[in-house]
């Protein structure tokens, strides 16, 4: 007993101070996977949008946004540089 409170009373004034900073924590991961997964697609949307016309300003735009969103996924950035390599 610390300055007259019971263990349970400190962790129950812990889980009241700690438990919406988690869920915060928790929304602001959500929220910003859910971004990525959203520029990812909206990447992959253009290039096939413009698959037809490939100097399209939006088609030269996602291809050049390639390297910015997916640069962890090996198999896309090796098929953009053979693309892309002269």
């Amino acid at each position: 007993m610390f300055l007259g409170i019971k263990p349970e009373g400190w962790l129950t004034i812990i889980a009241i101070i700690v438990g919406p900073l988690l869920a915060f924590a928790v929304q602001q991961w959500r929220d910003q996977r859910r971004e990525r997964r959203s520029r990812k697609i909206d990447i992959v949307r253009r290039l096939l949008l413009t698959l037809k016309v490939p100097m399209a300003p939006n088609h030269v735009d996602a291809i050049n946004s390639i390297p910015l969103e997916f640069y962890s996924h090996p198999e896309i950035m090796s098929a953009w540089r053979l693309y892309t390599s002269p």
